[in-house]
């Protein structure tokens, strides 16, 4: 929709120029040209420096890295009558002055009403994206809780100003806590993540920002509990910390221009029919298009964003995520919880597989917990019943057979996002530390995540703070120690030790030789491997992914020159015709000119990076013990080419690796989207020799263990960890 701007027109085009709604304010004037803010709870004029006096604006330089006050910030305001919307100045943002800030603290006046948040920008070079962000509990150690994204409405004038609306939203989270900042962030920042950078020239001008007060709030001040969210917080309302929130707040707004929203929704289906790789996600296309498409006419908050999220999940893709607007649940309060055997639960004598405590951290929820406690219930309910409700909290894209263990951590982490009453049990294990507890004995933890921090950030408190965020690792133990300053829970980390006759190499992922740490962490494995130890166990239960190099090092090094022969990497195809399309891409990635610039698709030889550097099957005799748990990608295919040695390997574990084998784009951030999503671009068939003829392609089926093994309860409280025992007690046969 076009808003003339009538004396700035050289002509009219006829049936051009609507009137503002009735919540943008008072509209233009039809003799200036100008718009007014009249009638707004609250308006920011951008006129000189004296009209964003005590507004609280800062900045920052991203070329100097330093911040900006108010003053330095209100030197970017240009005065020109003629260009602004609104008065008689405009404020440049973008840049080199990347980023500004507008304090939004003061106007508790504003609790308990709705309202729709609006800013007017011209481009000069770029554009920026404005966001709503709100803190509460400490101010010098604020919890963060919720935050919304401004959208175009899709209203321009004749000279480019683009109209930017939050939407209606309800001012307060939980109708106590205000917002407590407007944040101008230039668009290509995101940009820079994937090589650009800003042009220092470049602005947004931005004008005209205020506030329209809507009415009363739509969402009730009342406390809720997720399995009951609907019923407490209505159709507006999601569960967040114990309190009814505007699920705009938390979700993120949904896309308010029904024409915007169809063809963003087509974008992204385009996106998946056109780049999905996996063979097996291929044929779920259409389960994503069914879940999608009634999005187009779906403008609810609660329920657009975290069905988009789960559709992406059906692809079974382990590289498939969607399109991020709100931050999801991400606080653990230093707690971290993973699947194990309750064995000491009079209940649980036969093995009743739930969340046990792995690690806890010094904050007020992990101070009444210790490692082996068992979470048995969640508002009331089974755990795994409770986890089923909060899917919107919970997801895994990856093989469903893995989802158990890969979302254990998430089930606490969601528990205390919507403030619920957790419940844990503790058995001493009597005077062996093996004999299950009597009910009469056993020990229970309750805690109302609600109360101790939902009641604690509205009374201005802080119990968590981001130190509390703990690094979930999955391995009970951590058989190698952190070394320097380089936790032995860090991505690149890699390290081993000796226990006895038993070596152990422990790696979270598989950084590429020329990523961060990357050349330190193939060095370690060189060094853990070269004397080629008889007994050795590969802890690979955090595996994050990687490099294909990274990967071939430490597998060339396992594996004997005739296990395994290549792998082919390939793109979809446009046609039934693989097998012409597969001997094309080889042949023109073994080219020696070629490199890997074959569309999209290459051969890969295994083994190669350990030949360069004399490592080739080097350790393939070694008697080999594998620990995953939640493995990925690089991890994938690490364990993949592990069971084809043809040297003594068992895998040890529960569930199964995601199951993504192929390299993973990141999809273009739209509409001041956090993250644009990312799929799986390719697929791979591996070959045991160079007359193999098979075209089974691998994605979405992860390596299952050869023994199903978890963490024990009563190993927990000897400070064992159970799967390595299985391991060393296999390996020590």
């Amino acid at each position: 929709m076009r808003l003339d701007r009538i004396p700035l027109l050289f002509a009219l085009l006829a049936g051009v120029g609507a009137a503002l709604p009735a919540a943008a304010a008072g509209g233009f004037d039809a003799q200036t040209g100008k718009f007014s803010t009249q009638g707004a709870a609250f308006a920011i004029s951008f006129d000189d420096l004296a009209a964003i006096q005590g507004q609280g604006l800062t900045g920052y330089d991203i070329f100097n890295q330093r911040p900006l006050d108010e003053l330095e910030v209100g030197a970017q305001i240009e005065a020109d009558a003629e260009v602004a919307l609104e008065g008689d100045g405009v404020l440049g943002v973008g840049g080199d002055l990347n980023y500004v800030s507008i304090d939004l603290g003061n106007h508790g006046e504003l609790v308990g009403r709705r309202v729709e948040v609006i800013l007017w920008q011209k481009p000069r070079g770029t554009r920026v994206t404005p966001s709503l962000t709100w803190y509460g509990g400490d101010p010098l150690a604020p919890t963060y809780l919720a935050s919304v994204t401004l959208q175009p409405s899709g209203e321009v004038t004749s000279d480019g100003w683009e109209r930017w609306t939050s939407g209606p939203i309800d001012w307060a989270w939980a109708e106590v806590v205000g917002p407590s900042s407007l944040d101008l962030n230039d668009e290509a920042n995101t940009a820079a993540y994937g090589g650009a950078y800003p042009d220092a020239s470049s602005r947004a001008l931005v004008d005209a920002l205020h506030v329209m007060d809507l009415g009363a709030a739509l969402v009730p001040a009342a406390s809720c509990a997720l399995p009951s969210e609907l019923a407490d917080c209505g159709d507006a309302g999601l569960c967040h910390l114990g309190r009814c929130v505007d699920a705009a707040l938390r979700a993120g707004q949904t896309l308010l221009n029904d024409e915007l929203r169809a063809d963003y929704i087509d974008r992204r289906l385009f996106e998946v029919r056109h780049f999905e790789g996996g063979r097996a996600p291929q044929g779920k296309i259409e389960l994503v298009a069914a879940a999608l498409i009634p999005l187009k006419t779906n403008s609810s908050a609660r329920t657009f964003w975290p069905t988009f999220a789960s559709a992406y999940t059906l692809l079974v893709d382990g590289h498939a995520s969607a399109p991020l607007l709100g931050y999801p649940a991400f606080q653990n309060g230093g707690v971290c919880v993973h699947e194990g055997e309750a064995d000491l639960l009079p209940a649980s004598s036969s093995g009743a597989i739930m969340p046990l405590v792995f690690q806890t951290g010094d904050s007020l929820i992990g101070d009444q917990l210790q490692k082996g406690d068992a979470l048995v219930a969640i508002d009331g309910l089974p755990t795994a019943e409770w986890a089923a409700l909060a899917r919107r909290l919970i997801q895994h894209p990856g093989d469903p057979e893995g989802r158990s263990v890969v979302t254990a951590p998430a089930v606490f982490t969601a528990a205390l996002d919507a403030g619920a009453v957790v419940t844990f049990q503790r058995c001493a294990g009597g005077i062996d530390g093996l004999t299950p507890c009597a009910a009469a004995d056993v020990q229970e933890i309750v805690i109302d995540l609600c109360a101790l921090v939902g009641d604690a950030v509205l009374a201005g408190a802080s119990v968590l703070s981001y130190q509390d965020i703990g690094s979930c690792d999955y391995r009970f133990g951590r058989p190698v120690p952190s070394r320097g300053e380089l936790q032995n829970t860090d991505y690149e980390f890699a390290g081993y030790d000796d226990d006895g006759p038993v070596r152990f190499l422990v790696i979270n992922g598989v950084p590429s030789y020329y990523a961060q740490g990357g050349e330190e962490w193939f060095t370690q494995v060189q060094d853990a491997l070269i004397d080629a130890p008889p007994l050795l166990v590969l802890d690979e239960r955090t595996g994050n992914g990687g490099g294909i190099d990274a990967v071939d090092w430490i597998a060339g090094t396992l594996l004997a020159p005739a296990d395994v022969f290549a792998m082919d990497f390939l793109p979809s195809f446009e046609g039934g015709d693989l097998d012409s399309a597969r001997q094309t891409i080889v042949a023109c990635s073994t080219a020696a000119q070629s490199g890997l610039g074959c569309g999209n698709g290459f051969r890969s030889f295994v083994g190669e990076t350990a030949s360069q550097s004399g490592m080739q099957g080097v350790a393939a005799n070694a008697k080999l013990a594998v620990l995953i748990a939640s493995d990925v990608s690089g991890n994938d295919y690490l364990t993949r080419l592990l069971n084809e040695r043809s040297g003594e390997t068992r895998v040890f574990g529960a569930g199964s690796t995601w199951g993504a084998y192929g390299v993973i784009w990141s999809m273009a951030a739209h509409l001041g989207e956090l993250s644009g999503g990312s799929l799986q671009v390719q697929d791979t068939i591996f070959l045991a020799d160079d007359n193999d003829t098979n075209v089974a392609f691998a994605t979405s089926t992860g390596e299952r263990a050869d023994v199903i093994v978890r963490q024990k309860q009563s190993d927990a409280l000897a400070n064992k960890d159970t799967v390595i025992e299985a391991a060393r007690a296999w390996l020590q046969e």
